[in-house]
């Protein structure tokens, strides 16, 4: 996990997610990480608890495609 930075941070697990797959469209793999037991208890979030990680080599592109989204 050492080559992997988190590119931005999300209140909810879907919008972490629609952020991996907009990235994944242009071409940089992520992954989503989010403290919330699977899925099972989205409410049990915390604030900014779902994390987008990628590639530190992508992280560049990756902000400029996020943008202010």
């Amino acid at each position: 996990m050492e080559d992997l930075a988190v590119v931005k941070e999300f209140l909810k697990r879907h919008e972490a997610e629609m952020a991996r797959d907009l990235l994944l469209s242009s071409g940089i793999e992520g992954v989503v990480v989010a403290d919330d037991c699977g899925g099972c208890r989205p409410h049990m979030l915390y604030a900014k608890a779902a994390k987008l990680l990628i590639k530190k080599e992508d992280l560049a592109k990756a902000k400029e495609i996020l943008g202010d989204i």
